[in-house]
């Protein structure tokens, strides 16, 4: 507000936490609560897969205390870790919906995650600033990166969901698959003779 230069100061402060704020949370707890864990392990784990995103950082920190019988170890954060990945919360449905409503970063979302596609890092692109904004991806060596891994991975168990939900093979395969199965058993015969027929149908005549 008080620049010489007459503009506004930049807001330049990172919000993510860094390993050492993770760890001097997990510190604070141990204290508290007097549990046994090797604090600096288990902050570098959940730094891991969310890169101190404050509500992953927290929520897997919740998950972990309230319902996790490994409680404070590797196979603790785990299972937080997978307990959150099939849950539904406000932030995974607000990455749903912003998505949604804005196409171009859905799809530079699924080429990186699909295809192996690479973007320069480029605050003046627009797909690439309000994905930035919204907290979806972030610079790393000059390239577009998925901001952590648990968005990577929610974000790829949507894309493909959406594929398969949407693939007729896919549709007729869970709809024809009970026709092959009779009591936990797979009918060999009805699968063979079911080949021949769709074989015949196909290569029938360049035979």
């Amino acid at each position: 507000m008080n620049s010489p230069w007459n503009i506004a100061a930049d807001f330049s402060v990172d919000m993510s936490f860094t390993r050492d704020d993770i760890a001097s949370m997990l510190d604070e707890y141990e204290k508290d609560y007097k549990c046994t864990m090797e604090v600096k392990k288990i902050a570098e784990l959940i730094y891991e897969y969310t890169s101190g995103y404050p509500y992953l950082v927290s929520k897997i920190c919740k998950l972990i205390d309230e319902r996790c019988d490994q409680n404070w170890t590797k196979q603790g954060v785990l299972e937080a870790i997978k307990i959150l990945l099939k849950e539904t919360n406000t932030l995974f449905d607000d990455l749903r919906k912003k998505i949604t409503d804005y196409k171009e970063l859905k799809n530079m979302l699924y080429s990186i995650l699909f295809q192996g596609e690479s973007y320069p890092y480029n605050p003046d692109n627009f797909v690439i600033d309000i994905g930035t904004m919204f907290g979806f991806i972030k610079e790393n060596d000059g390239q577009v990166v998925i901001s952590n891994r648990i968005f990577e991975t929610r974000l790829y168990n949507l894309f493909l969901s959406e594929e398969l939900t949407s693939s007729v093979i896919y549709q007729t395969g869970e709809r024809d698959k009970n026709q092959f199965v009779k009591n936990g058993i797979l009918n060999m015969e009805l699968v063979l003779e079911k080949f021949m027929i769709h074989f015949h149908d196909i290569y029938g005549k360049n035979l």
